[in-house]
């Protein structure tokens, strides 16, 4: 067991869950590895414009060699990494070459990396929905080899995990998801469902009332483009979704106790009314500000 595993305790019932999916970091790295060659790892260290270009490629060549990751991402190739994983290799015209599979294998490493090492903001949450999305596009053998690398992470708690408990549900649904695409026993992906629901909790209402980002229970829908609903954290961006945090709507023309206290939404457009605000109430308003 490495130092990532160290000091880690984990319910025993939680642990024979996770041992099922053969929890093991390295076959998505070795296989990303392999194919990898010169030219994918000069687009990943020109992603900042070129800037630092040569160190870039230093460092990632020795990520991409080392058979330990450190502990901990040093700037440099840390700023490139981010970079690369908000590219959008499914464009033709995303906003990193390359595009298409090569895109994806490349946005693959940049999130394994994050998601695996302790960076100087955190926010590990961030990278799951592109860690999902590249895996699932590449397909098997990538799929097959992502669920144990999320079923190790989850089990030891690398990196940033550790930093903010409310971050590990998440971590759970992105492996649920990659589970089931890949077709796991059912009991398997029954109990990984049991656990996110568990571990849940459901943000206070007093967040939608006083101006705080997080989603009340009431917002439904989700605008196209952005990540599936679960994989990004409440008042975190993600791309091709909307920027910034969104204030609590107010129903139009509601006064008096039958008011709306208040909807919070992470980049999300309600597609229908509002459950007892009528077809006039938050969601009009809501979809309107957001065009």
């Amino acid at each position: 067991m490495n130092s990532a595993a160290a000091g880690t305790t984990i319910d025993p019932r939680w642990a024979r869950l996770l041992d099922a999916l053969h929890p093991d970091e390295f076959p998505l790295r070795e296989r990303v590895k392999e194919q990898f060659d010169a030219a994918m790892i000069d687009h990943i260290s020109r992603a900042d414009y070129g800037h630092d270009a040569e160190r870039h490629r230093r460092a990632v060549s020795d990520l991409l060699a080392a058979r330990t990751w450190p502990g901990e991402l040093d700037w440099v190739p840390l700023e490139v990494l981010q970079l690369t994983r908000w590219s959008r290799p499914e464009l033709p015209d995303g906003p990193l070459p390359p595009t298409g599979r090569r895109g994806h294998l490349m946005r693959l490493f940049a999130c394994m990396a994050l998601i695996r090492m302790r960076t100087p903001n955190g926010l590990p949450v961030d990278t799951l929905a592109p860690f999902v999305a590249s895996a699932v596009e590449l397909g098997s053998p990538f799929l097959d080899d992502a669920v144990p690398y999320l079923a190790w992470c989850r089990r030891h708690e690398p990196g940033d995990w550790r930093d903010d408990p409310a971050d590990l549900p998440f971590l759970t649904f992105a492996l649920l998801l990659l589970a089931t695409a890949t077709r796991a026993e059912p009991d398997v992906l029954g109990g990984l469902g049991a656990c996110c629901c568990a571990r849940w909790r459901p943000w206070p209402r007093s967040w939608a009332r006083d101006g705080g980002s997080r989603p009340s229970r009431r917002c439904s829908g989700r605008a196209a483009g952005t990540a599936p609903p679960g994989l990004v954290r409440p008042g975190r961006p993600f791309p091709g979704g909307r920027r910034g945090r969104h204030r609590p709507r107010r129903a139009a023309g509601r006064t008096g106790p039958g008011r709306a206290r208040g909807v919070g939404c992470d980049h999300r457009r309600s597609a229908g009314p509002v459950r007892g605000l009528g077809s006039r109430g938050v969601t009009g308003q809501f979809r309107h500000s957001h065009q």
